[in-house]
């Protein structure tokens, strides 16, 4: 028996992740539509998903950034995405990010060390490291609020956001 997986589609961005495997680009496959007539990765809600929250998602992946990005905005966040840990230190500098969603493993500077930086400019600043590396060593997570393993899904990151953001 093969494991299930789930697969969202972002029809404007038209591209596909396969929960548990890589980012899979697509283009065209459902031509557009949308499963029963709604984005599969909205949500449910009855009021109207708008947030005042600022978030700011850093992986060097950038079909995964972009997804993750539209996920998340579609729940009603604002956010910046960006693939460059460099670019992200200096957009944190000018913009009032509450939320930092970033991957371990990039070229230029860990999420661990991007995550330190961060903290040490705004310790109030909530981070979920979202990666695919288990298990990360325990000295790298001194500045980060939470992990989720990138195989558990975007659902569950919306959970951690979501519950990061509730706390006081």
């Amino acid at each position: 028996m093969q494991p299930s997986a789930t697969v969202f589609f972002a029809p404007d961005l038209e591209i596909f992740y396969k929960f548990g495997s890589r980012l899979a680009c697509a283009r065209g496959m459902l031509s557009g539509q949308e499963k029963n007539g709604r984005s599969p990765v909205r949500r449910e809600c009855k009021q109207a998903l708008t947030h005042s929250h600022r978030l700011l998602c850093v992986d060097d992946e950038k079909m995964l950034v972009l997804l993750t990005a539209r996920v998340l905005e579609n729940n009603g966040y604002q956010v910046t995405a960006l693939s460059n840990p460099l670019e992200a230190v200096d957009l944190f500098n000018r913009e009032n990010i509450e939320l930092a969603i970033l991957d371990y493993e990039m070229p230029e500077m860990s999420g661990t060390c991007l995550a330190a930086q961060l903290k040490s400019a705004r310790s109030q600043l909530k981070i979920v490291l979202f990666t695919g590396v288990f298990p990360i060593p325990e000295p790298d997570l001194s500045f980060v609020d939470a992990v989720v393993h990138k195989s558990e899904g975007l659902e569950i990151l919306l959970a951690t956001v979501e519950s990061l953001l509730a706390a006081p």
